[in-house]
């Protein structure tokens, strides 16, 4: 009795064509994208400018400005030079007409602002770096710190360590401007090793250069670049 016997036939794989080819050729390669630091326009002087050297204004339920540090705050935001020039505009009706709602405040309030939002953009710059294995802390005595500062770091001293304030290396990196005062021993420690801290030397480049201008600005004059009449008051309301 003959039995049927079934055999199975593999099938011999399709040969891509060219067309094909050159399609998984293209989709395996790694997609480019281009290096461009994104650009807003400053309400004030309407010049353009990185994103970095802004800053981004969003006003409150009452109509009240602040600066979004995080920058996710909601609504419509506007974009501002943190100089005495532009803060003097802004605060003349150039704000109003970039949130597009009734806005009312003065030269010296929009500058307190600005300035506790780059306290808090100091601090969270220094927390970051101390994370990253960045920093270098400890007194102004101690050698690792005083080589980091000679190698390009931007070192920030406590307003409180007054021995630092005499070492040589310290005034060297502040005539160079490679160090500020801010925050106090103890606010230095929080955001670093826990305990208190005489100086802080911060060795990325670019943590560093962020630090450095979120010291300055927070210390200082909102005035200081072509503004006039500084005394008098120059809140106004725009609607």
């Amino acid at each position: 009795m003959l039995r049927r016997v079934r055999v199975l036939v593999r099938p011999k794989p399709r040969r891509a064509t060219a067309r094909e080819g050159v399609c998984e050729a293209v989709m395996s390669e790694p997609k480019r994208v281009p290096s461009v630091r994104p650009r807003r326009t400053c309400v004030a002087c309407r010049q353009r400018a990185p994103r970095g050297e802004l800053l981004r204004l969003v006003a409150d339920a009452e109509g009240r400005p602040f600066v979004d540090v995080r920058g996710g705050a909601p609504g419509r935001g506007a974009w501002l030079h943190p100089t005495g020039s532009c803060l003097a505009r802004a605060a003349s009706g150039a704000l109003a007409r970039g949130l597009r709602r009734p806005v009312r405040v003065s030269r010296e309030q929009l500058w307190e602002g600005v300035r506790q939002a780059q306290d808090w953009r100091a601090a969270s710059v220094l927390h970051a770096a101390w994370r990253a294995k960045q920093v270098a802390v400890g007194a102004a005595q101690g050698d690792h710190v005083a080589q980091a500062a000679r190698s390009g770091a931007f070192v920030v001293v406590a307003a409180d360590a007054v021995r630092a304030a005499a070492e040589d290396w310290v005034r060297e990196a502040v005539r160079q401007g490679r160090a500020a005062a801010w925050g106090t021993q103890a606010a230095l420690g929080r955001l670093t090793c826990g305990s208190p801290v005489e100086v802080a030397a911060v060795s990325d480049a670019a943590r560093a250069s962020a630090l450095a201008s979120a010291v300055w600005l927070s210390q200082s004059s909102p005035f200081s670049v072509g503004s006039r009449n500084v005394g008098e008051d120059a809140s106004t309301e725009v609607r």
